[in-house]
This record gives C-alpha cells, sequence and structure tokens, in this order.
C-alpha cells in the first residue's frame, strides 16, 4: 500500500515493518510453543564482493530497465530503510548491517557466534523470518526457518514431510537446480523433481560424485550432464555462490556480531511512540498499549 506523511514523507516500508514484527512474534511462539527472547533484524548492505568477482551475473538483471518513477521509488524506499535501521533499537530490536555484507552471511554468522559464545546452561534456539529458501540449509536440531509468506514453519522434525528431502541435502539440491532470485544457473534439464530425485537418491554431493559411474547417472541424458567439464564448472561455481557453510569468512564481521549479540537492548516507550506520532502512523498508535506489550515482553539475551 501507498503511505505517506501530511508532508509527503513515504512511509509504506516503515509502517510494513514496524507493524508486522509483532505478528511475526506471535506467529513464531504459537508454532514453536517458545517464548521468544530476543529480535534481530538483518539487511543487505551491497553485494558481497567474493561472490560478484567469482560471478560478476550474480544477482544480475535485478533494477533493470526502470523508469524514472521506479528509480525515485527505490531511493525513497532505501531511505526508509535507513530510518527503519535507525529506530528499531528504540523497540529493544536489534538492527544489523555491514557495508559489504549481504543479510544470509550476516544471518550465518550471528547463529554461529552465539553458539560459541552461549553459557553451558543456554539452550538457544534460532527462527529465521524469510522468504529467501536459501536459509532453509541452515536448518538443524537448533535452527528453524519460517516462510511469512507460504505461512510454513521448517524444523529439522518436518522438513522432509514439507519439502520432499532431508534438510541436509537441501544444500546440494540447490546447487544442482541453482537459483533463479540471485540469476544463478543449474544444470540445464535439471528442475524441482529431478533435483529431489536425485538427493533422494543419491544423497549429498560427495555421495552423487562417489556414484558417478552409477548407471542411474551415466544414461540419463539429464543427469549425465553434471560430470561434463561445463557441469563440473556450474557445480563447484554454485556451490562457492549459494553454500554458507563452508564458504562464509566468520572473520569478516565477527567482531561488529560479537559487540551486537553482548548489547542488553531495551524498550525507550517515550522514543518508540514520539517516531510513531512523527511518522503519523497513526493504526499503530491506535493499538499502541498492544503493539508494545510484544516487544516489552521480549527478555533480552545477554553475555557476560
Amino acid at each position: 500500500m501507498e503511505l505517506s506523511t501530511k508532508d509527503g514523507r513515504r512511509t509504506s516500508a516503515i509502517f510494513g515493518v514496524f507493524n508486522s514484527i509483532p505478528h511475526s512474534v506471535k506467529t513464531v511462539e504459537e508454532e514453536l510453543d517458545v517464548e521468544v527472547g530476543e529480535i534481530v533484524v538483518v539487511w543487505d548492505c551491497g553485494r558481497n564482493v567474493r561472490r560478484t568477482t567469482l560471478y560478476p551475473e550474480y544477482k544480475g538483471g535485478r533494477r533493470q530497465d526502470q523508469t524514472e518513477e521506479d528509480r525515485i521509488w527505490y531511493e525513497e524506499f532505501i531511505q526508509q530503510t535507513n530510518i527503519i535501521h535507525e529506530n528499531l533499537p528504540l523497540l529493544g530490536v536489534k538492527s544489523i548491517k555491514q557495508k559489504g555484507q549481504e543479510a544470509d552471511d550476516l544471518i550465518y554468522t550471528w547463529i554461529n557466534r552465539c553458539r560459541d559464545l552461549r553459557q553451558d546452561d543456554e539452550e538457544n534456539r534460532f527462527i529465521i523470518v524469510s522468504t529467501d529458501e536459501d536459509f532453509l540449509q541452515l536448518i538443524s536440531e537448533d535452527t528453524c526457518v519460517y516462510s511469512p509468506i507460504k505461512k510454513i514453519m521448517y524444523t529439522y522434525d518436518n522438513f522432509y514431510d514439507l519439502f520432499g528431502i532431508k534438510p541436509e541435502n537441501f544444500l546440494t539440491y540447490k546447487v544442482v537446480r541453482g537459483d533463479d532470485s540471485d540469476n544463478i544457473s543449474g544444470i540445464r534439464g535439471i528442475g524441482d523433481a529431478t533435483g529431489k530425485k536425485l538427493v533422494n537418491t543419491f544423497g549429498n554431493m560427495d555421495s552423487i560424485m562417489r556414484n558417478r559411474n552409477h548407471p542411474d547417472l551415466v544414461k540419463s541424458k539429464v543427469l549425465s550432464r553434471l560430470f561434463t567439464p561445463d557441469g563440473l564448472r556450474t557445480l563447484d561455481r554454485n556451490n562457492k555462490l549459494i553454500n554458507l557453510t563452508d564458504y562464509v569468512d566468520i572473520n569478516e564481521t565477527k567482531d561488529y556480531i560479537d559487540d551486537s549479540i553482548r548489547v542488553q537492548p531495551y524498550v525507550d516507550d517515550s522514543s518508540a511512540r514520539k517516531f510513531l506520532m512523527d511518522y503519523q502512523l497513526s493504526s499503530i498508535l491506535m493499538k499502541y498499549k498492544e503493539w508494545i506489550r510484544v516487544f516489552k515482553s521480549v527478555n533480552s539475551i545477554y553475555f557476560e
């Protein structure tokens, strides 16, 4: 929807984010029967140099053929995201952004650093709220992914029933298929059904390579492309582009993430109300007590 203040400042994105977070918290708590202990919003801030160097076409095609109206809309959208980033801490929400870093990499680093800094008696659980399928590779016993568009909570236990493959084979499935949303081509002819059948039969990439002489792979016109020089180059490239576990350099953002983890957030009630009034978000103000209660109920995780 198009929202703006009386003096012409666009607020659609601001309203959308500030209005949706409490809903996401409630959904997660109901789906998993847990109490959310911390809210972290993570932003893309430029394309990853390693990925664009490896594959200049990475995420190519985005925002092409823009009209002047599109360009203005996008600039105003970016202005709104900066406002959101600066003001989320008023609600006790940590907002994470680092130049040249993509949200995928920061989230992966955040989870790993939380695990490393966790006290012996703590049992953290991580719920990633995103429509980006790349995060499904991070599903484990302590990490879930909730898709707010599909309204599906993917967990380690239900992933096979919901997606049709084991969570540990999702990365291989993704590498073989590619990712249209990031302009990453896969092996020609391998789509959803073929990709799932491949990993269900042969497992992860290492297992597929060990079985490269299997008749089902050798005799298939499509699957045999995996082992051609071009196919092997594609698989290697896609793995380096998509694989978070093996190719994200945690040291690039470790200090920033560690400092962010250690910050104890709090809700600044009066400043939050003033912010909503300044941006004339009247529908949130009308339900303010209920809306702010969600943020106040979230207990901070704090590492000494």
